[in-house]
């Protein structure tokens, strides 16, 4: 800040007097409020933002390997020709499946072929409408939980990735309402009403005949709600620029849907196991079928909503960074909050 002092110079004449304006600096002070606001962007809000948002804080490399992996396997069940989920109901893909569980033998070693093929009978919208979408959720999953390059292209592609993702969810829900509503569940149409040794404990105890449904039912019910919630969650989080909530709850979101991969080789493992202990005669029935199925499902589906609690809630030990790398993505951040 300037202001002018007024110096006057007289000559010899009164008439020769004039006055110069010299510049001079001066100090003003300034006010708590202006004080506090003259920091505009500080190391803190840089290092929350870049920890939030598009730039997540390392997920643990064991934890990003299952999502990653699990991932895969399901845009592999759905996209290949073999189980291939997306081609359900046409008769090419039906006839394969058919063809290669009883060449395999897997009805007795791991179920009925309807496990694969049940969904052709309400034609193709269960194949468009849940399988698809699902392995594309599936797909995505471990690249928004990555923490690969920073800037505003990241955090764009993040963005748009993540509602191609939401809106891939909001969809195969709609397609499981229509596997459920069609009696397409795995005790109802794969296990003739066998539900697994756990349902049968719990419905068979006094308090559960207060409940209007299956045990089985009443879980996919349950998974199914928090699903939905967790990703409206995710989705909500986003848009309100909450970025601490919103990883925790795209961490919730993951760990609630990506269980239906996992399960997948353990339910083979499982057969396997039985056949070994059980022998064939008592391990080829529905019943031994049912118990591998809803056990397995069971256990993953406690190991990914606990695991995924954990990680949202930050128990883990965060990478460490280095510093010149850190120093480049806050100058990236800076730049995109700009």
């Amino acid at each position: 800040f300037q202001t002018r002092r007024r110096i006057a110079c007289t000559g010899e004449r009164k008439s020769d007097s004039t006055e110069l304006l010299v510049a001079e600096p001066v100090s003003i002070p300034q006010t708590k409020a202006e004080d506090s606001r003259r920091p505009i962007i500080t190391v803190a809000p840089l290092r929350a933002s870049q920890d939030a948002g598009f730039g997540l804080q390392p997920l643990p490399s064991t934890a990003l390997t299952v999502v990653s992996s699990c991932g895969a396997l399901m845009v592999f069940w759905v996209l290949a020709p073999f189980p291939g989920s997306a081609y359900s109901g046409i008769e090419w893909h039906d006839q394969l499946a058919s063809n290669i569980w009883s060449v395999l033998h897997f009805n007795p070693l791991i179920g009925p072929e309807t496990m694969v093929l049940k969904y052709n009978t309400l034609g193709q919208a269960p194949a468009l409408l849940h399988a698809l979408p699902g392995a594309i959720w599936c797909g995505l999953a471990p690249f928004q939980l990555a923490r690969a390059g920073s800037g505003a292209e990241r955090a764009r592609s993040h963005s748009w990735a993540g509602r191609v993702m939401l809106a891939s969810a909001a969809v195969l829900m709609v397609g499981y309402a229509l596997i459920e509503g069609g009696g397409l569940t795995a005790d109802d149409y794969d296990f003739g009403g066998h539900q697994g040794w756990t349902a049968e404990l719990v419905e068979g105890t006094a308090l559960w005949q207060l409940v209007p449904m299956s045990f089985n039912h009443a879980g996919l019910k349950v998974l199914a709600g928090w699903f939905v919630w967790s990703g409206y969650k995710t989705y909500k989080s986003a848009r309100d620029k909450e970025w601490a909530a919103h990883k925790a709850w795209a961490v919730r979101h993951v760990g609630a849907g990506l269980w239906v991969a996992a399960q997948r080789p353990l339910f083979a493992a499982a057969r396997a196991s039985q056949a070994l202990l059980l022998g064939t005669d008592a391990s080829f029935t529905a019943g031994a079928q049912a118990d591998a199925f809803y056990t397995t499902a069971q256990l993953v589906t406690v190991l990914y909503y606990v695991g995924a609690e954990l990680i949202a809630r930050g128990i883990w030990l965060p990478a460490k960074e280095d510093d010149s790398d850190g120093d480049d993505q806050q100058d990236d951040t800076a730049s995109l909050l700009s």
